[in-house]
C-alpha cells in the first residue's frame, strides 16, 4: 500500500470510529487491538497493516469491505484468505 492509500485508510477509519462515537480506547477494548497500533493506523503510517486487524476494525465500525479494498488499492484483499474460507 502506498503512502496516500495508508493516509486515506487512516482518515476513513478515524471518521467511521468518530461517527460511531467511540474513543480509541473503546475501540481497543472492543476489538482487542492495541491502542498504539490503532493510533499508528489512523495516523496513516501503516503501509502494511495486518489484514485480520483491519477486518475486525471494519466489522466493528460497519465499514463496507469493498470500501476498504478500494482505498487500499486491493492490498488487503490480496492479503486475506479466499472467500471459501468464510463459508465453512
Amino acid at each position: 500500500m502506498n503512502h496516500e492509500q495508508a493516509q486515506a485508510l487512516g482518515v476513513g477509519i478515524r471518521a467511521a470510529r468518530e461517527a460511531e462515537g467511540l474513543s480509541l480506547r473503546a475501540l481497543e477494548s472492543e476489538t482487542g487491538i492495541p491502542l498504539s497500533w490503532l493510533t499508528y493506523l489512523e495516523a496513516g503510517r501503516s503501509r502494511e497493516p495486518l489484514p485480520d486487524r483491519v477486518a475486525r476494525i471494519a466489522e466493528r465500525l460497519h465499514i463496507d469491505p469493498a470500501e476498504i479494498d478500494q482505498i487500499s488499492g486491493n492490498y488487503l484483499a490480496r492479503s486475506l484468505p479466499t472467500v471459501r474460507t468464510y463459508f465453512r
